[in-house]
C-alpha cells in the first residue's frame, strides 16, 4: 500500500486561510473503518444509512483485511488529482469570504485546514482537534462538494460553542445550514431535519451574527 499523498497546499497570501489537500489508499481505508464503526450511531441519529457509501461487499462485520482489499480494488488516483485542480480554483475564488468571517463574533476560524478527499462515508465530516475536513466525492456535483467543504469549515468554527453550551446534534446542523444560507447561499441544500428546530431559527434571527449569544439563547429558551 502506497503512502498517502499530500497533493498540494493552497495559500494565496500570508494572512489568507490555507487549505492542504490530502488523499491516498490509507486515508480511504481509515475512512471506511471509521464509517463502519459509526453505523449504529448514524442509525440512532435518524440518518438514512443506505446513502452511506462503502466499497462493495463490506458489512458491519468486515475485517480490517477485507476492508483494505476492497478499498484497493476501487482506488483510482486520477479522480482525486482531477478534483484537486477544481478545488484550487474554487478556494482561490472564495477564500476572501473566510477572511470576512474572521470578523464575526465568536466565529473561530483557523489559519489552515486539512482537506481529506475520499469516496466513502457520509458527504462530509470534521475533526476539530486536527483542523481536518473529510469530503466524499462520490456521485455528487462538484459545486455541491465545494459547498460541503464550506459547511464543514463552519462546523469547525462553531464547535467550541457547541461543546460549551452542549447544543444537540440537529440544532447544530440547523445552525450550520442557516450560516451557509447567509454567506454561501445556494451552495448546499438545507438538511431535512425531522425534529422541531424552530428555536434555532428564532435565536439565529434575533442575535446573528453573535454566535455566542445565539448558542447561549438556544440553551436558555429550548
Amino acid at each position: 500500500i502506497a503512502l498517502s499523498c499530500i497533493c498540494s497546499i493552497f495559500g494565496f497570501a500570508k494572512d489568507k486561510t490555507e487549505l492542504e489537500v490530502n488523499y491516498g489508499i490509507e486515508r480511504d481505508i481509515s475512512r471506511v473503518e471509521n464509517t463502519i464503526g459509526r453505523l449504529n450511531w448514524y442509525k440512532e441519529q435518524g440518518y438514512n444509512t443506505s446513502s452511506i457509501r462503502l466499497p462493495g461487499g463490506l458489512s458491519e462485520n468486515s475485517t480490517q483485511e477485507e476492508i483494505a482489499i476492497a478499498v484497493q480494488a476501487e482506488y483510482t488516483e486520477t479522480e482525486y488529482e482531477n478534483f484537486k485542480a477544481f478545488i484550487n480554483k474554487k478556494w482561490e475564488e472564495f477564500s476572501g469570504k473566510f477572511e470576512e468571517l474572521k470578523n464575526v463574533p465568536s466565529f473561530d476560524l483557523m489559519d489552515k485546514y486539512i482537506l481529506v478527499l475520499t469516496k466513502y462515508g457520509m458527504g462530509g465530516s470534521y475533526n476539530r482537534e486536527k483542523g481536518e475536513i473529510i469530503v466524499n466525492l462520490s456521485g455528487r456535483d462538484k459545486e455541491k462538494i465545494i459547498g460541503t467543504i464550506f459547511h464543514e469549515i463552519i462546523h469547525l468554527a462553531i464547535e467550541h460553542l457547541i461543546q460549551k453550551h452542549l447544543i444537540k446534534h440537529w440544532y447544530k446542523e440547523r445552525l450550520v445550514d442557516l450560516t451557509m444560507n447567509k454567506y454561501f447561499s445556494g451552495m448546499t441544500s438545507n438538511q431535512n431535519i425531522k425534529e422541531d428546530i424552530t428555536i434555532v431559527d428564532e435565536m439565529f434571527n434575533k442575535f446573528f451574527p453573535d454566535f455566542e449569544a445565539i448558542t447561549q439563547a438556544i440553551v436558555e429558551n429550548k
